[in-house]
């Protein structure tokens, strides 16, 4: 098995990609330690607080695997394999990011990615809409169950082409950034 997880920082994917690779017994590859380990990393972008990365070097590594969870905010660029993005609500991001100690701005830039599903279009753009499926991660249990299923049969049926489920651009939603 080879599945891709992505998603904003914060949405829960490292979580969910450490529990369906324990689940079905293979690799959790977390591509932003592997391009620290290797040295990857081709500049860091203190301004945005993040690490740009070789991503010829990452896609020529992890496309030579057989088998594993590979885990990254930008794993659409990784072929052959479906992907599982996971989505998290505008209010419950926030609360996560600021646990995670980030700087307001940058909670901002990722509050807005979710809402307007950066992610998603990046992902059906790479992917396609058929090798694309959401996970929303409102409750963790739930979300793993979601992650499992898809992951155990990533049949056309599941994917955004026939689901797509999570919608954030509200205006509730545009309220809570404004207050950000």
């Amino acid at each position: 098995m080879k599945l891709c997880v992505s998603g904003t920082p914060g949405t829960g994917k490292t979580t969910i990609a450490c529990h369906l690779a324990a689940r079905f017994g293979v690799p959790h590859i977390d591509v932003s330690s592997m391009a620290r380990e290797k040295g990857w990393i081709i500049e860091d972008d203190e301004e945005r607080e993040t690490s740009v990365i070789d991503i010829e070097a990452a896609q020529g590594h992890i496309d030579d695997m057989a088998e594993g969870i590979v885990d990254a905010h930008y794993a659409e660029l990784f072929e052959g394999s479906p992907l599982l993005l996971i989505r998290c609500p505008p209010r419950l991001l926030h609360q996560r990011l600021l646990e995670r100690g980030y700087s307001m701005e940058k909670i901002r830039e990722n509050i807005m990615a979710e809402m307007v599903d950066s992610c998603l279009i990046a992902a059906m753009e790479e992917k396609g809409r058929e090798s694309t499926f959401e996970v929303e991660n409102i409750e963790l249990e739930s979300a793993q169950r979601r992650a499992e299923d898809i992951a155990s049969d990533p049949a056309p049926r599941q994917s955004v082409a026939h689901q797509t489920t999570v919608h954030y651009l509200t205006e509730e939603n545009l309220s809570f950034y404004q207050t950000l």
